[in-house]
């Protein structure tokens, strides 16, 4: 009942003397300087002309405690807000000591304070207004970021530990204090508020809140939101987050789309070396590092225009590939993660603005890239189907005494009836596999503008290696190449067109001769005195004779 009345009329003594937590004494100390405020002014002498009104109450003697004596200046409020606060700290209940040190009494303190010291909350006249908002900026941007460490109070009833790594709840509650301090016209230093957003931001990155990450990334500068966003779609692996990650981006900060999509795939490219020595390289089958490299490609082929890019990428993606002779991958990417009408969309979007050099050049590169992968393909349809020629049915035994020799040869000529059949279409199937092969390999050998050569100059390439890695698998490739058109000539008897090749080889227009290392050019002089000699063998002997 006494801290009742104390409450009531201002003695504070009385109230703190049921207070046992720090919320209760910090109420106390503030209804009671309320009163004093109130009584304060009403027996100021201005008031003196009023009729008088018989007060049983008078102030109480200045006592002990912080301050007692009640003023209404703004200077003297907030120094008695301050020894409030002072007193809390030093209070003799050891669970409002405690209390003071935890990390929502520290804000509450500071917001306390600012709110008292500028009421207006956009002007700082008083410079401990300032110095009040500076040090609680300073204490949660050294609290949010990554490592920062609260000291905390070790009443259980807190729910902390007696240190522990910042929560959540204080990283959004920073984040929003900034941005209101912000939207009010508060000058809040680059230094702390990007500090604290983007302590936020990346807690809202480990818990996947995509919606969220993008919304308090457009409260950041350009190069912070690509960096920030970047790091963040490369760990999304699902196509349908993707999709709406870009929805978002498109949505939060547009003109930066292009930058962070184009980014996303060269981080994650740059993860793999472009040459490896581990096992799984040697591996025709498809490691989990290159499926991460192939999902990768839809971060620019989803929007339709970036297909440009996806171009691009698509064949960096090739070359990484094939430096590796991961050929299987290789495909993928032309045949699963770019899309088929590509060229025809570039050719489209390039009618309202015009392309680059870049762009040119990467759309011949793909065209270089389909040509020898249709190359492979028809290579490999046809050393499938040659070795899959009918075999001839055995002749019956030549014993004409034998009971059931009419039934074994009436048998045996229905079954060379039906090898000849199945020869005769195996064989017309090989002469159009031998054409499609022949067709297919001469045209890379024979691509116009040159296979994997650039048909426009670039005076500042984006990628500075790009040039060296074409002319490597050119030399790889090439050879490779005319070793398998020889190949497919050679084991279909197609002598002349196989002899032929020396002259393709040493044609000067292509110079492909310069592609081959001394020791491939010893093999490739050897199989043409090969195929000298069948083409030799195979003639008859009229015809040998009049060469």
């Amino acid at each position: 009942e006494r801290a009742v009345y104390g409450a009531l009329c201002g003695e504070v003594s009385s109230v703190l003397a049921v207070c046992r937590f720090w919320e209760d004494a910090c109420w106390a100390h503030f209804k009671t300087t309320l009163h004093r405020c109130v009584q304060s002014l009403i027996y100021e002498p201005s008031l003196s002309a009023i009729p008088s009104v018989p007060f049983p109450y008078q102030p109480p003697p200045t006592t002990t405690t912080p301050s007692s004596a009640a003023s209404t200046s703004p200077s003297a409020i907030v120094q008695r807000a301050h020894e409030i606060f002072d007193s809390l700290q030093s209070a003799q209940e050891s669970t409002i000591r405690e209390e003071s040190k935890e990390p929502y009494r520290f804000l509450q303190t500071k917001l306390i304070l600012f709110a008292l010291t500028d009421c207006d909350w956009t002007a700082h006249a008083d410079n401990r207004s300032a110095d009040s908002l500076e040090s609680l900026l300073s204490t949660l941007a050294d609290w949010v970021q990554e490592g920062g460490v609260i000291s905390l109070s070790t009443n259980e009833n807190a729910g902390f530990d007696k240190a522990c790594l910042c929560p959540p709840q204080i990283k959004r509650f920073a984040a929003h204090l900034v941005l209101v301090l912000r939207f009010i016209g508060v000058s809040v230093p680059d230094q702390f508020y990007n500090t604290i957003l983007i302590a936020y931001v990346r807690h809202l990155m480990l818990s996947n809140q995509s919606p969220l990450v993008a919304l308090y990334l457009s409260r950041l500068e350009p190069s912070i939101q690509v960096e920030l966003y970047v790091q963040y779609l490369s760990n999304v692996t699902h196509s349908e987050e993707r999709g709406l990650c870009l929805e978002l981006a498109e949505m939060y900060f547009p003109d930066l789309l292009r930058s962070i999509t184009t980014e996303v795939v060269e981080r994650i490219r740059s993860d793999v070396p472009l040459e490896s020595t581990s096992k799984q390289w040697l591996s025709t089958k498809t490691s989990p590092e290159d499926e991460k490299l192939l999902s990768c490609l839809e971060w620019v082929s989803i929007p339709e225009q970036f297909t440009a890019e996806a171009i691009y990428q698509g064949n960096a993606l090739v070359r990484h590939f094939l430096v590796n002779d991961k050929m299987e991958p290789a495909r993928r990417v032309l045949e699963e993660k770019i899309r088929t009408d590509c060229l025809d969309v570039v050719t489209m979007l390039w009618r309202d603005s015009p392309p680059t050099a870049e762009e040119l050049n990467a759309c011949h590169e793909y065209q270089c890239w389909i040509a020898y992968i249709n190359a492979h393909t028809a290579f490999s349809d046809w050393f499938g189907h040659l070795h899959t020629r009918p075999d001839a049915p055995p002749p019956p035994p030549s014993n004409q005494l034998r009971p059931d020799s009419t039934v074994q040869d009436v048998h045996y000529n229905n079954l060379r009836k039906q090898y000849e059949k199945a020869l005769a279409q195996w064989i017309d199937e090989h002469e159009h596999l031998v054409k499609q092969a022949g067709e297919a390999l001469l045209g890379v050998l024979q691509f116009h503008g040159g296979w994997l050569q650039d048909i426009h100059a670039v005076e500042v390439p984006r990628d500075s290696n790009r040039s060296a890695v074409l002319d490597m698998l050119r030399k790889k490739c090439l050879p490779e190449m005319v070793f398998l058109l020889n190949q497919v000539y050679f084991e279909s008897e197609k002598f002349s067109l196989s002899l032929s090749l020396a002259d393709l080889v040493a044609a000067e227009d292509l110079r492909l001769y310069t592609l081959f290392a001394h020791d491939q050019l010893k093999q490739f002089l050897e199989l043409m005195r090969k195929t000298a000699i069948a083409l030799w063998s195979s003639q008859s002997t009229d015809v040998q004779l009049q060469l």
